[in-house]
C-alpha cells in the first residue's frame, strides 16, 4: 500500500513527539501493509517553523533510523500544506513540498470558508502547475456538509483523499456518511491513514478498509494505483463507484 497522508515526523507538529513514537507509528505502518508511506506534517500559520528544509531533512534523519531499526518502510517527503499558505508560498518552495518530489501537493482547505473564494483559491494553485489533492473533505464542515462543491473541484481537475477512519465505526455519523457518499459518486481518487500515532489516529488502512466491505479491486485502487498515479504527478484515473449515492444526506436540511 501507498500511504500520502502521514504525519511521521517527530517533535514538528501534532504527530509523534520523540523518534521513538515515530518508530512505532513507522512500524504499526509497515504492519499493516504499507510499503510506501509520505510524511506530510502540517504546513501552515500554525507551524510557521515548518519549511520544505526542515521537513526533507527530518525525512532523511529517520529514513536512517528506520534502517537501524529495520523496519522496512519507504519514506518520503511532503506537507500537508494550509490552503492560506500554499497560495502564498513560492512555486519553488510549494514545489519542494509536493509528494515525493512529484508535482502534487496535498492541500488543507480551511474548515470555515465561503465555497467561491475556496474554489477560487484552490484554482489559483492549480494554475501554477500543481495537481491539487484534497486532503479529507468529508472531515472538512464545508466539503463534508456540501458534496456538490467536492464534485464542482474535481470536475475542475482536483483529487480527494479520505482517511480510511472515516469508514471505521469510531468516527462520527455525519463524517462516514459524506466518506460514504463521496465513494459512491466517484469523488474519491485514494484512501489514506493520516495517522499521528498509534493509539488515537493510528496507520490501519488494509485492516479498516477490509472490515469496511471494500473488494480487492476496490483496495487496489484506493491504496495503491490511485496514490501511485499520484505520488508521479499523473492522473489517477476514474474511480470505482463504491455503494450507491444518496440523494440527500441525513444531516442536511431540505
Amino acid at each position: 500500500m501507498i500511504d500520502l497522508h502521514f504525519h511521521a515526523l517527530p517533535g514538528l507538529d501534532d504527530g509523534p513527539a520523540t523518534t521513538d513514537d515515530a518508530l512505532a507509528l513507522c512500524a504499526a505502518a509497515a504492519a499493516d501493509g504499507t510499503v510506501i508511506a509520505v510524511a506530510t506534517p502540517h504546513i501552515s500559520f500554525e507551524y510557521p517553523e515548518i519549511d520544505a528544509a526542515t521537513v526533507q531533512a527530518g525525512v532523511r534523519t529517520l529514513r536512517a533510523e528506520l534502517r537501524r531499526a529495520g523496519i522496512a518502510l519507504d519514506l518520503r517527503a511532503g506537507g500537508e500544506v494550509a490552503l492560506t499558505r500554499a497560495i502564498e508560498l513560492p512555486d519553488e518552495e510549494l514545489r519542494a513540498l509536493t509528494l515525493g518530489e512529484s508535482s502534487t501537493v496535498l492541500l488543507e482547505l480551511p474548515w470555515h470558508a465561503t465555497g467561491s473564494g475556496m474554489a477560487a483559491a484552490v484554482a489559483r494553485v492549480a494554475d501554477r502547475g500543481f495537481q491539487v489533492l484534497i486532503a479529507h473533505p468529508e472531515r472538512t464542515p464545508l466539503l463534508r456538509d456540501d458534496p456538490d462543491l467536492v464534485r464542482g473541484l474535481v470536475e475542475s481537475g482536483a483529487c480527494c483523499c479520505i482517511n480510511a477512519a472515516s469508514l471505521s465505526g469510531r468516527a462520527a455519523r455525519r463524517t462516514t456518511a459524506a466518506a460514504r457518499h463521496l465513494l459512491a459518486e466517484g469523488l474519491v481518487h485514494a484512501i489514506v491513514s493520516d495517522a499521528h500515532d498509534t493509539v488515537g489516529r493510528r496507520p490501519a488502512v488494509r485492516s479498516i478498509l477490509a472490515t469496511a466491505g471494500f473488494s480487492r479491486a476496490e483496495l487496489t485502487y484506493f491504496t495503491e494505483e490511485g496514490p501511485r498515479a499520484l505520488l508521479e504527478g499523473a492522473s489517477p484515473g476514474p474511480p470505482p463507484l463504491v455503494g450507491r449515492p444518496r440523494a440527500r444526506l441525513p444531516w442536511r436540511r431540505a
